[in-house]
């Protein structure tokens, strides 16, 4: 698993999650309607979705063709 943080835990809340709770590959529309395994007991109004690009550059030039 990618991003493994020892002090992650959905029952405590402690830690960070490596996906959304409604999935890492879900459209926007599945938060509230969907739940993954690990996001089960996790408020998903309370998520603030982070993505981070690479190359800022090389990314804009791949979705503009």
């Amino acid at each position: 698993m990618n991003c493994r943080i020892p002090t992650t835990s959905a029952k405590t809340g402690k830690g960070m999650l490596w996906q959304v709770p409604w999935g890492k590959h879900s459209p926007v529309w599945y938060r509230t309607r969907h739940a993954a395994p690990t996001g089960k007991n996790v408020n998903q109004t309370a998520v603030l979705p982070v993505v981070m690009i690479k190359d800022p550059l090389g990314w804009m030039g791949s979705m503009c063709r």
